[in-house]
């Protein structure tokens, strides 16, 4: 094009720039990050997340030592430690924990027969109780008291024993310290024969008692003279509440371990063809995904319990029903993950019809990949993300079900000791030993809320549409 007067245009108008320099392209300031660091980068800025993820791994810790921490093994058991109430050493003295427990209405007749008075902590005033039944009125004096069950529990108690072979049992036992004859009487015997019928008073140690136990059960006693410490307390019989809670934890970890394992397992193999081969084949699994969703897990577990107690029942059990005996929460897997894998294998499906249609997986096929290829290299990866979230949140999910068929009693027969276990003994006796349900309640607690906070976390870290987002 030429312009219309040329006169306007002038050489010397014109001048070269940046004539004796270099230009290059301008560096990154940043170093370039891939998917996981940048989603790793996302989920530390989500600080409950953080935070939740944490006390997840000390819950975790202690799962796998907490049953150590103490002399008391899983098998300890001892009759005369029922139900008492948590001691922590360290906080008994700030009035946390110290093993002391209210009475109400105590009757004051009573007292010095029922309790140690060295063992009462406080004690109000005498007060009278009116009781009414029918047309009948009966009164009686009572105090409201407060016990250390501890030194009330191990103090020297007096008893009575009648005959002398009795007494020898006692005397025999390494818990004797002395007796005092109180009375003492010799009926007329018939021919041959002659009974003892003698009274003694005996005083007993139950604090030897409860070493010699120990030392009976292979432990080294040390110190026979320091009164016992169950941080967590006991139950009915007698065993040790903070190794049963951290064992039963570490159980039903296990449990959810199981069930995301086979899970993810049947999940991501079922979604993957369903979702990439579509059309027929993807009608039919579909199909046959709601039939089996359609099943009540609480139907499944009756039934998976009822064969395997029938099974066992017979002259010569099954190597399967022998197995499951053996690993009772292999059982509970079992039942759990016949329907969890369901979700799971939809989300992997929703991802395969989002990605399989995509400019790259065509290019791929054209150049002749094969389909394994194609799902396993090209479409999976893209579904990482809810994979990962998914497995965080399936764990908590077993934990819970879990639980609940162990509080209905539907669990296997026989000695398993997991968090729904412990609640489910603890809540018939719950206004009495409240503390058997406490620490339970306090770990499932802690690991829902936790599971649940660090899935989301994750959840949100993984999704691409969030990449790069500050």
């Amino acid at each position: 094009m030429r312009v219309a007067d040329e006169s306007l245009i002038r050489r010397e108008d014109f001048q070269f720039t940046q004539k004796d320099e270099r230009i290059f392209d301008t560096s990154f300031e940043t170093k370039p990050i891939g998917y996981f660091k940048d989603a790793l980068i996302r989920f530390r800025k989500n600080k409950s997340s953080v935070f939740a993820f944490f006390i997840l791994m000390f819950i975790i810790l202690m799962a796998i030592a907490g049953p150590y921490f103490n002399q008391y093994e899983v098998e300890y058991a001892n009759a005369s430690l029922a139900y008492l109430p948590p001691r922590v050493p360290g906080l008994a003295e700030l009035g946390i924990f110290d093993g002391q427990q209210d009475y109400h209405a105590v009757p004051y007749a009573t007292l010095e027969e029922n309790y140690d008075l060295n063992s009462i902590v406080w004690m109000s005033e005498p007060y009278q109780q009116v009781t009414v039944e029918g047309t009948k009125e009966t009164s009686r004096t009572v105090v409201d008291i407060t016990v250390d069950v501890y030194v009330n529990r191990f103090g020297n108690r007096d008893i009575f024993v009648f005959g002398g072979e009795a007494l020898a049992e006692y005397m025999a036992k390494p818990y004797y310290i002395s007796h005092e004859v109180l009375e003492e009487e010799l009926w007329e015997p018939r021919p041959g024969e002659i009974y003892d019928v003698s009274t003694y008073r005996v005083t007993i140690s139950y604090l030897g008692e409860y070493y010699s136990g120990l030392a009976a059960l292979g432990y080294d006693v040390k110190d026979d003279s320091v009164v016992p410490s169950f941080w967590f307390g006991t139950n009915g019989s007698g065993v040790d509440l903070f190794t049963h809670t951290w064992f039963g934890c570490r159980t039903s970890l296990l449990i959810g371990l199981y069930v995301m394992l086979v899970t993810l397992s049947v999940g991501i193999i079922w979604g993957s063809v369903s979702g990439y081969y579509g059309g027929t084949v993807d009608i039919v699994m579909e199909r046959m995904v709601e039939i089996i969703g359609g099943i009540p897990w609480l139907v499944t577990m009756t039934l998976i319990k009822m064969y395997a107690d029938s099974s066992l029942r017979v002259e010569n059990p099954s190597a399967m029903a022998l197995f499951f005996k053996d690993n009772p929460t292999l059982l509970i897997a079992l039942a759990l993950v016949i329907t969890s894998w369901i979700g799971t294998a939809g989300g992997v499906r929703t991802q395969f019809y989002r990605y399989k249609g995509r400019e790259y997986v065509l290019a791929s096929r054209t150049l002749g990949a094969r389909d394994r290829r194609l799902i396993f290299k090209h479409i999976l990866p893209n579904a990482i993300g809810p994979i990962i979230t998914a497995s965080v949140l399936i764990i908590p999910g077993a934990i819970f079900t879990e639980s609940a068929i162990a509080f209905l009693g539907l669990g296997p027969s026989g000695t398993i000791i997991s968090i729904g276990t412990l609640l489910s003994e603890g809540q018939a006796v719950l206004t009495t030993a409240p503390h058997m349900v406490l620490f339970p309640a306090i770990i499932i607690s802690l690991l829902m809320i936790t599971f649940n906070l660090f899935g989301n976390g994750l959840r949100d870290a993984f999704n691409p549409s969030l990449r790069g987002v500050e």
